[in-house]
C-alpha cells in the first residue's frame, strides 16, 4: 500500500535529502539539512528522517527519530509530476 499524506495530488512521495543556506534574523548564516527517510521505499539506513542545522560554526546535529503513533518529526519530499 502506498504512503498517502493528502499534501500533494499531482506530486510523488520521495526519499531524499535537501541542503538549504539560511540566514538568520541576527545576521549570522547557517545551513538547513532537510533529510526524508519514507518507510517501506527501500531506502537505506544510512538517510535519516527529519532535520539539522547549522549556525555560524555550531552544528545542532543531534536529531531525535520519529516515535510511531506520534505525528511528529517527519518530512516529506515531493516531486511534480
Amino acid at each position: 500500500m502506498p504512503f498517502i499524506d493528502n499534501i500533494c495530488s499531482d506530486c510523488m512521495l520521495h526519499s531524499g535529502l535537501a541542503v538549504l543556506h539560511i540566514a538568520y534574523s541576527d545576521g549570522s548564516d547557517g545551513v538547513l539539512f532537510v533529510s526524508c527517510n519514507v518507510p517501506g521505499e527501500g531506502t537505506p539506513e544510512s538517510v535519516f528522517e527529519g532535520i539539522t542545522v547549522s549556525k555560524d560554526f555550531a552544528d545542532y546535529w543531534n536529531r531525535h527519530n520519529p516515535v510511531p503513533g506520534v505525528d511528529g518529526n517527519r518530512t516529506s519530499i515531493h516531486i511534480l509530476q
